[in-house]
């Protein structure tokens, strides 16, 4: 599957995709199981 199929199926733009990847894409595990701590 490409990413514009991904993006797509998920209901996002691969736009979005790209701008999530490169604000998360560099945190670890241990910060990612926090994320929706910080977000709610």
């Amino acid at each position: 599957m490409t990413i514009a199929d991904a993006a797509l199926k998920i209901g996002i733009t691969q736009q979005t995709y790209y701008r999530w990847r490169k604000h998360y894409g560099g945190m670890g595990r241990d910060q990612l199981k926090q994320l929706p701590d910080v977000l709610m």
